[in-house]
């Protein structure tokens, strides 16, 4: 049997959220996409687009956190992407990221940002491995690099 930890599954439908609005370009309908997701993995409608046994895959989603991840989503995604935008070079404008990339970061670098409580070295290593499953590898690198960039001026600490 697979477990994925409720936390991890939090910053994974969080993410997805993400996507939507990046894809959108805005926040309109955040609540209904935000709750959509949320009902998504409480219901069983993800063992059935995973064609698994309900039995093979163990997961919880916190629904405490991922409403706290939304939230604060929601409530700063300016600030969330003007610290983007500072920490990218000419080759890699904000604008030209793809969404899965955008919503990646948007969602680390929030983490960061609004939950000092979580380690950094949690946060970074949540979101890069979540990265490994979405993005190319030199992504995944990109998404490790800006993160601990980010981390270490905004912490002031690399752990």
């Amino acid at each position: 049997m697979t477990i994925i930890n409720s936390k991890t599954l939090a910053r994974i439908a969080a993410i997805q959220v993400a996507y939507q609005i990046t894809l959108n370009n805005r926040l309109d309908g955040f609540d209904t996409i935000a709750h959509q997701v949320q009902d998504y993995y409480i219901g069983d409608e993800v063992h059935d687009d995973l064609e698994l046994p309900n039995n093979s895959l163990k997961m919880k989603l916190h629904k405490n956190f991922y409403g706290e991840l939304c939230s604060q989503f929601k409530l700063n995604l300016d600030n969330i992407d003007n610290v983007i935008k500072t920490h990218l070079s000419s080759d890699w404008p904000f604008e030209n990221l793809h969404v899965n990339l955008k919503a990646l970061l948007r969602c680390g670098v929030m983490e960061l940002m609004y939950f000092p409580e979580v380690p950094s070295k949690v946060v970074i290593n949540e979101y890069t491995n979540i990265s490994s499953d979405m993005l190319k590898s030199q992504e995944v690198g990109f998404i490790n690099s800006i993160l601990d960039t980010i981390n270490k001026e905004i912490r002031k600490d690399a752990s």
